[in-house]
């Protein structure tokens, strides 16, 4: 053995020595590894995933922070943060939060003018194998300070040219101590008169809406504003809604192709007939959008016709949206607008349940 080979076979017997110690020691990095989390998984946690407001007034905006940790080995991405109706949400601090960091979504929550139970949800989704969605919970036992009841007036169909009327009066923990002073309404066509003893000596019938003669034919919706003496809710808004018919009515009032295949052979039907004793005639049917084919079928002439709308043959569009009209000989009704809408269904994803049409 000469000079030159002697430090490479001490190196070669060191090396080995260390590798067979290592083997040797009890508890190896195998058995260690087993007994922890997998090096890199996130893992989000929710300190408090629901939150209770209490009780709360109507209209009000709450405010609320959720503070979520990071309690895995690896980096935590907040790839999303979503809420229902009636609430917001925003991450804000960083949407990477490494393992032992803390991240924070504030929350504003409406709880709207209805008295009762009000909850709405966050869902939050991140890149945690284990919990890829969290939802929270925020919520609050609402109080109606001052309302109008009711606060949707419904006239329902009324002839064209006649007068109806309907009432309202005042609600809410703090009615007994407010008056109303005035209301406005911006269509001329409904009356508001305010009496706050009630009229004919009632006092649920503080309100009184009148609908006039000559309101145009069709459905409509319309905002009173109630004004008050309150200190904070000055205005309470009174909702009319209601639909003004001719001689022509029309079923339903909208086309609704609802969610087709495509190539699927859709068909819809509409109905018109006769109000009272009237008589009419249909001259013609035309839509602004070339893929719904109509047929016109008379079933009582002067009385009753059918329409049969469906999709054309071969239609491979995503989306169906426009109008449909109908043309009559009726003097005040010689145009009757109806509104059509369809989508196409979506393709269900590998594994996933297919959604009817």
């Amino acid at each position: 053995m000469n000079r030159h080979t002697r430090p490479v076979i001490a190196l070669r017997i060191l090396i080995g020595g260390c590798l067979l110690l290592a083997a040797s020691l009890p508890g190896s990095a195998q058995a260690q590894d087993a007994a922890q989390p997998r090096a890199g998984t996130p893992r989000i946690q929710f300190p408090e995933p629901a939150h209770d407001f209490g009780t709360a007034n109507q209209n009000s905006e709450l405010r609320h922070t959720f503070t979520l940790k990071n309690t895995g080995t690896g980096i935590l991405r907040i790839e999303n943060v979503r809420t229902s109706c009636g609430c917001t949400a925003a991450l804000v601090s960083e949407k990477e939060i490494p393992p032992g960091g803390e991240g924070k979504i504030n929350v504003v929550f409406k709880t709207g003018s209805s008295a009762g139970r009000a909850q709405k949800t966050i869902t939050v989704t991140s890149n945690d194998p284990e919990h890829p969605t969290t939802t929270l919970t925020i919520g609050a036992d609402v109080q109606v300070v001052l309302d109008a009841v009711p606060n949707r007036i419904m006239f329902g169909q009324v002839k064209k040219n006649e007068q109806a009327v309907r009432y309202a009066a005042l609600t809410g923990t703090e009615k007994a101590s407010v008056r109303i002073t005035g209301a406005r309404s911006q269509n001329p066509f409904l009356k508001v008169e305010t009496d706050p003893a009630g009229f004919e000596g009632d006092p649920n019938k503080q309100v009184r809406v009148t609908l006039l003669p000559g309101m145009k034919i069709g459905r409509f919706n319309e905002r009173i504003l109630l004004q008050t003496t309150h200190k904070r809710v000055t205005e309470v808004p009174l909702y009319v809604m209601g639909e003004v018919t001719g001689n022509v009515v029309v079923t339903p009032n909208f086309l609704h192709f609802g969610m087709f295949e495509p190539g699927a052979q859709v068909e819809r039907v509409l109905t018109v007939r006769a109000a009272g004793d009237a008589s009419f005639q249909v001259t013609g049917v035309t839509a602004n959008v070339p893929d719904i084919v109509t047929v016109l079928e008379t079933v009582q002439a002067g009385r009753e016709y059918r329409i049969r709308a469906r999709l054309r043959e071969g239609f491979a569009g995503e989306m169906i949206r426009g109008q449909l009209t109908i043309s009559t000989d009726d003097k005040d009704q010689g145009t009757i607008p109806v509104n059509v809408f369809g989508r196409k269904a979506r393709t269900p994803r590998a594994g996933e349940v297919p959604r009817k049409p």
